[in-house]
């Protein structure tokens, strides 16, 4: 019953922030792994590609895929103009986007990445890719259970971790693809096609055009 309470008043907090964040104006939505597929979820997001695996459980949505597949999630916008999902929650117009991922990555090849977010405002991107034993190519251990945040502020990306602290800052954007929107998942791939398996667990993922502290689970 102490659980059944104390999931029932976080879930009560988070829905009061995001409500709070709406009445201000501000873009505001999680995804839950635990909960159902990206694609089921709500908002739902679209398949960019859909090469590998995808299953739900306790611990959130664990994709597995090898390095010569893509498994790849998007809200948003392409840079065609087709919908991603469902774009209407997607904002980037002031600038400021805060996105905040719980993730676990897993791959023999401690070289080999697992997984990538991007971030894309309509005419350039913001990436931080993930293998099993780095982040943004900083040497970090992700095969244990981690809370990323990516901020991108004034056209900057920094990249923090509640057991890490600050990982990256100041990352310039790169010139990207015209789509706006947010993508995740297993995204690089190795000319050569080989089979080195590689997987990653999500949480969930949450995101908001203001600043927030985002409660733990």
């Amino acid at each position: 019953m102490a659980a059944m309470l104390a999931r029932w008043s976080f879930h009560r907090i988070l829905l009061v922030w995001i409500v709070s964040l709406a009445s201000a104006g501000a873009a505001a939505f999680e995804y839950d792994g635990r909960s159902s597929l990206p694609q089921e979820a709500t908002p739902s997001w679209a398949f960019v590609f859909k090469q590998g695996s995808a299953q739900t459980g306790s611990e959130g949505l664990r994709v597995e895929a090898t390095d010569g597949q893509r498994h790849l999630y998007a809200i948003g916008q392409s840079h065609q103009g087709k919908p991603w999902g469902e774009p209407s929650v997607w904002d980037m117009s002031a600038g400021f986007i805060q996105v905040t991922f719980r993730l676990r990555c897993e791959a023999r090849d401690p070289e080999l990445e697992v997984f990538r977010l991007i971030i894309r405002d309509g005419t350039q991107q913001w990436q931080v890719p993930i293998t099993a034993a780095s982040v943004y190519r900083k040497p970090l251990d992700t095969t244990e259970w981690d809370t990323y945040t990516a901020v991108v502020e004034n056209g900057k990306l920094r990249v923090s971790s509640e057991r890490h602290g600050l990982i990256v800052e100041n990352r310039k954007a790169q010139p990207g693809e015209r789509g706006n929107g947010l993508l995740f998942g297993s995204y690089f791939f190795r000319k050569n096609d080989s089979a080195k398996p590689r997987a990653w667990e999500l949480a969930f993922l949450r995101c908001s055009n203001e600043p927030f502290t985002s409660p733990n689970r």
